[in-house]
């Protein structure tokens, strides 16, 4: 796995790259940012058809996941600390965004990235599911990058594509005051009954949580009360009969234990923290749910959204609660039918059509 040298203090993010595609010409690359916990492994399998598909594609991995530098314990103590405010946070994230731009430089030096003519070429970026807090931020940090940086990476980078996002990433409250008690029930349900725990164990966590966000799930039944369709959706089998063969399920388990359980998933959750700070509610809510919000940071910006119709009930109700905003500022919400929160594994060539016309 290639590593891009991001700044001159050596971090380092490794990255999955398929290369510049067969068919040449003014070709898009994709780099996407991964979300909690499931590094950018989790793209092997869209990386592997790629080349063949018109379009390059990048999956990078954040601090902490294999191959990338490893948060210092001076990096996480600030945000560790019981005092940590707005300003701590967006210091922190500030940090993250400079690294993604060096990232994108770096990608850009090494060639094999056309300039964007139009809707064509240059560089789409995407956040999958919680990656969004990261993407998101980057767009806004844009402002605060130097110079030369910033005139590179705004003068490739022309999209920004949520995909599948949770509500937290957009800026949603919980859909009921019961979320809390209702989602730990949730998870509880997927944790081997032999040995139920209470969702106080690391490992029992891990399992739980990988466990729902893979599995399949039907909102169809609009006679329930939203809040109900949502939260208790049907769960049902994946288009093989099972929600997915034991490969895949073993393979979304090492991907999600390969971000270094004892650390990065530590450092994942005091991260993740921000979500619930205003600092990341008030950027998702100028980019994502005002009208020239994206225009107003970054000139020509285009900010897409794709979800997926058999995803976990918080991308799903995030989707449909952010369409009617999202849609009267003059953009369109896409879906991909048939798919689940993790549709890049289990059917790459669906993930690929249903994201090569929103590029």
């Amino acid at each position: 796995m290639p590593v891009a040298q991001v700044n001159d203090k050596g971090i380092e993010l490794a990255y999955l790259d398929s290369g510049v595609p067969t068919s040449g010409g003014n070709f898009t690359t994709l780099v996407i940012i991964h979300g909690y916990c499931w590094s950018g492994d989790i793209f092997q399998k869209v990386i592997d058809i790629a080349p063949s598909r018109g379009v390059r594609i990048i999956a990078l991995n954040r601090r902490d996941y294999t191959g990338s530098s490893p948060f210092t314990p001076e990096e996480m103590a600030p945000i560790r600390a019981e005092d940590c405010n707005a300003v701590t946070l967006k210091a922190f994230l500030r940090d993250r965004s400079e690294e993604y731009a060096g990232f994108l430089k770096h990608i850009i030096d090494g060639g094999g990235v056309t300039k964007p003519i139009g809707k064509k070429g240059g560089i789409a970026l995407m956040a999958w599911s919680l990656g969004n807090v990261f993407g998101l931020n980057f767009l806004e940090n844009v402002t605060f990058l130097p110079a030369p940086l910033k005139e590179l990476v705004t003068t490739y980078v022309r999209s920004f594509i949520l995909f599948d996002p949770p509500f937290e990433a957009v800026a949603l409250p919980p859909p009921a005051p019961q979320y809390s008690e209702w989602s730990n029930k949730i998870l509880a349900r997927f944790i081997d009954p032999t040995d139920p725990g209470n969702l106080t164990n690391l490992m029992d966590g891990v399992k739980a949580i990988n466990n729902w966000f893979t599995g399949w799930y039907s909102y169809t039944d609009t006679s329930l009360d939203p809040v109900v369709r949502f939260v208790r959706a049907k769960e049902l089998q994946g288009p093989t009969g099972t929600k997915e063969t034991t490969r895949d399920k073993e393979q979304t388990n090492t991907n999600f234990t390969d971000c270094n359980v004892s650390g990065a998933f530590t450092n994942e959750n005091t991260i993740m923290k921000g979500i619930y700070n205003d600092v990341f509610n008030s950027t998702a809510r100028s980019l994502v749910l005002s009208k020239d919000g994206a225009a107003k940071l970054w000139p020509g910006m285009e900010i897409k959204y794709i979800y997926c119709e058999n995803s976990c009930w918080t991308c799903v109700y995030a989707a449909e609660t952010t369409k009617k905003s999202f849609e009267g500022n003059g953009r369109k919400v896409e879906v991909i039918r048939n798919a689940n929160h993790f549709v890049q594994w289990e059917d790459p060539e669906l993930f690929i059509n249903g994201v090569l016309p929103v590029l």
